[in-house]
């Protein structure tokens, strides 16, 4: 499947370890981390920042502080190439 295993980053090579990792730090710290289980099938993403299409979630996955400012998720730098891979698994998570 495309995009299931992506290049390395700083949270691993699975796209969804890095929501792992931010999970599991979250609940630590005694917050809750998104779930990105579904995302695939919602209507919007960033709590409501942005309607869910192909662009849209590439743009998410690239720019995601931007986006939503302080989400616990992190800025990982990705180019656009960089960005299609993560954006296209997690599109088929439904």
């Amino acid at each position: 499947m495309r995009g299931k295993r992506s290049q390395p980053t700083s949270c691993g090579t699975d796209p969804l370890s890095c929501q792992r990792d931010v999970a599991d730090h979250a609940a630590a710290a005694g917050v809750q981390a998104p779930d990105l289980t579904h995302v695939g099938s919602r209507r919007l993403l960033a709590a409501g920042t942005l309607v869910n299409t192909p662009e849209n979630l590439v743009d998410w996955v690239q720019h995601v502080q931007e986006i939503k400012p302080g989400t616990l998720m992190p800025d990982m730098k990705r180019t656009p190439a960089q960005a299609d891979d993560p954006s296209a698994y997690l599109a088929t998570l439904r």
